[in-house]
């Protein structure tokens, strides 16, 4: 499988309360709803395995990112409904296991017909659905063809007593308010959550881990201290 050696096992402690959390770097293929299904059940597996409570997977994890037009084709919608239904029955087999996971959701208003989002899901149910505010358009992306913004307001996800703020990439990356209107983290802020979880499939380049958690961290404390 496209997945074995990227899993990163880590307990976070906050006023001596712990959350064991499993990060699931896969490598999901755009459109192999099968395989990726594969790659998602395994991570569960192996994140109940090693006793966490919190499994966290990428952006669009569940159809590949990035699919550009296919998200313009009903089939593929369709699909991406039916793997997060399938997603949801395999979280029923771990009770104690909180998963967040990118995928396209739909909409029913005037606009773009889908949100570039995140959903929590907990015993088969969605505790938490997180919709990105800042889609890029510049570069190698494109997500404002496809993607209508979400709204401006903050999601948390309560677990084992800490309260968790979701992100997805680029809604971190407005520091200065120039390339969009709104700061995400403003009103993250006021949420006050312990820490925050946000997921990303930004390509990778050697040396890219430090300087991007710098700057993350650096805002993070800036603005929820």
């Amino acid at each position: 499988m496209r997945y074995s050696s990227l899993i990163y096992d880590n307990s976070l402690t906050i006023m001596n309360n712990t959350l064991p959390i499993t990060i699931a770097q896969i490598n999901p293929t755009i459109g192999d709803f099968t395989g990726n299904l594969a790659l998602i059940a395994q991570a569960m597996l192996d994140a109940h395995q090693q006793q966490a409570k919190l499994l966290v997977f990428p952006e669009l994890a569940l159809c590949g990112y990035y699919p550009g037009d296919l998200l313009n084709e009903a089939d593929f919608i369709a699909a991406c409904d039916h793997a997060l239904t399938c997603v949801q029955t395999q979280t029923q087999r771990y009770p104690e296991l909180t998963i967040i996971i990118g995928l396209p959701i739909r909409r029913h208003a005037p606009g773009k017909p889908l949100y570039n989002a995140l959903v929590a899901i907990q015993q088969g149910n969605i505790i938490a659905c997180y919709r990105k505010q800042l889609l890029p358009t510049y570069n190698i992306f494109d997500e404002r063809r496809h993607f209508e913004p979400g709204p401006n307001e903050a999601v948390c996800i309560k677990l084992a007593g800490f309260n968790i703020g979701v992100m997805i990439c680029e809604d971190a990356w407005n520091d200065a308010s120039i390339d969009y209107a709104i700061n995400p983290f403003d009103s993250l802020a006021a949420a006050k959550p312990d820490f925050i979880v946000s997921i990303n499939a930004s390509p990778a380049n050697i040396g890219k881990t430090r300087p991007t958690a710098s700057k993350f961290f650096a805002k993070l404390h800036s603005d929820t201290k």
